[in-house]
């Protein structure tokens, strides 16, 4: 096939009036199939005449005529065989190659038709639309069936769903251990200059009840000054007539204690949620809902983390350290029911680089 008649198909292929694949191919070979009977008739007409021209001329007339019958009868016999027989001319040698430079490379069974591989036309024919099936698949680019998509997308949501969480996770808990170290330092700093302003170390003793939480305030960025408990009630009392917290669970699941947290409280301006213990009786507390009360866990050593001020030095201390009132080894447990367990995590969580990768479920 010529490469214009060639271009023609790819030409119908690309301006989309042959969209379905199959389609193409058969457009393309029935296409093949009229061109190649075209050329076919060059052939004949051609062969004619060689035959006329090289043989005897008292044999051409018959010739003619057989050469004629050849081709009606399906191309039976080939040409070159029927002039062999009156001892004429090798005509498809001579005829051949006008005949391909016509046809092209592409449709080289009319040069085998004439080479006697391919007698029949109709085998020729065949021969030519598989040669341009395999072009024109060649051309065309490659896609996904709908199911091959389907299941890609199956497979990709399966994937998903098996990691997402644990990527989910594992950046909450990144987050956890970053908010947790500003939050110590914020709180840490403002301890420090309210201890510079005024002269003397805060402890325990130096305030007495619910005193601590309006001087430190002053030191702190707040969005909200919720005053003693505005924002975060008590919460309710228990069969003991302890107050549990409404809001707040231990570390293992279980309702928190609160009454920690109702003796001065604050929002800060990055959303952290200070609360203050200033009873006059124990050393002064003070802990933090990093992300915010609004946002869950809101759980005691994972969220929730609790500071107390020593009574010696006046510096902050991580709580669960030795001598601070809830010990590590007693309050950040996975099997205690006490509802203070996960107030003594913070020096845990603060010190162990794991501590929030391994946090109970």
């Amino acid at each position: 096939m010529s490469g214009r008649r060639y271009r023609h198909i790819f030409k119908k292929l690309c301006w989309g009036r042959n969209h379905n694949l199959q389609k193409a191919i058969s457009y393309a070979s029935r296409t093949a199939t009229r061109h190649v009977r075209g050329d076919l008739e060059i052939i004949k007409k051609n062969d004619i005449e060689a035959c006329k021209n090289n043989c005897n001329p008292e044999l051409a007339a018959p010739l003619a005529t057989d050469v004629k019958e050849a081709y009606k009868g399906g191309g039976s016999q080939s040409i070159s065989g029927a002039c062999h027989r009156q001892k004429c001319a090798t005509i498809c040698t001579v005829s051949g190659k006008e005949v391909l430079d016509k046809v092209g490379w592409a449709f080289s069974p009319t040069m085998k038709l004439c080479w006697g591989r391919n007698h029949n036309l109709q085998k020729a024919i065949s021969y030519a639309s598989r040669k341009a099936t395999r072009h024109v698949r060649g051309d065309l680019v490659p896609a996904f069936t709908l199911a091959e998509v389907l299941i890609t997308l199956g497979i990709i949501g399966i994937v998903a769903a098996m990691t997402l969480p644990a990527l989910i996770n594992n950046a909450n808990n990144a987050q956890y251990k970053a908010q947790l170290q500003k939050a110590y330092s914020v709180i840490q700093q403002a301890l420090m200059r309210l201890n510079t302003d005024q002269g003397f170390i805060a402890t325990q003793e130096s305030y007495d009840m619910h005193k601590f939480a309006p001087a430190i305030k002053k030191y702190l960025v707040q969005g909200k000054d919720c005053g003693m408990a505005d924002c975060k009630g008590n919460g309710t009392d228990d069969d003991w007539g302890l107050l549990l917290s409404n809001i707040y669970i231990t570390y293992n699941g279980n309702k928190g204690y609160n009454a920690n947290f109702d003796e001065g409280q604050s929002i800060l301006a990055n959303g952290m949620f200070i609360m203050i213990d200033n009873d006059g009786l124990n050393p002064i507390c003070i802990s933090v809902d990093i992300n915010g009360y609004y946002k869950r866990p809101n759980r005691f050593g994972y969220d929730v983390f609790m500071f107390q001020i020593d009574n010696k030095t006046g510096k902050l201390l991580p709580m669960g350290m030795d001598g601070t009132r809830y010990p590590y080894s007693q309050f950040c447990s996975t099997t205690s029911t006490s509802n203070r367990n996960g107030l003594g995590c913070t020096i845990k969580a603060i010190t162990d680089p794991n501590y929030f990768r391994n946090l109970p479920k």
